[in-house]
């Protein structure tokens, strides 16, 4: 199947329709510079790409900027998000990301 042409770059907060589906586009850089999430508000699912995932965050990458990570990281989890479809690894719950936060931040 030959992959669609892009036809517009996306833009934090555009909306992004795939017939009876919307997705909220979320810039979400720190893992990397240009890195997006797409949340989708009716089910309660992120689509998180790099910039999160069940697995240890690789913050040592060309690119990586730890501030602009730990800002993504609060803006994930202030979204009442119920599954996380991440880049790598297998999807989880609200459950298992806030646990993963205070892993991270114990304080």
């Amino acid at each position: 199947m030959p992959g669609a042409a892009p036809t517009r770059v996306v833009e934090d907060g555009d909306v992004v329709e795939t017939g009876d589906r919307r997705f909220q586009v979320l810039h979400l850089p720190g893992h990397s510079p240009g890195s997006i999430g797409l949340w989708e508000a009716a089910t309660s699912t992120l689509f998180s790409g790099d910039a999160l995932y069940d697995g240890p965050l690789i913050d040592t990458v060309e690119g990586c900027d730890i501030a602009a990570y730990v800002r993504t990281m609060e803006r994930q989890r202030d979204l009442p998000g119920r599954v996380v479809h991440a880049g790598h690894d297998p999807s989880f719950g609200r459950a298992r990301f806030i646990g993963y936060w205070n892993e991270a931040h114990p304080d």
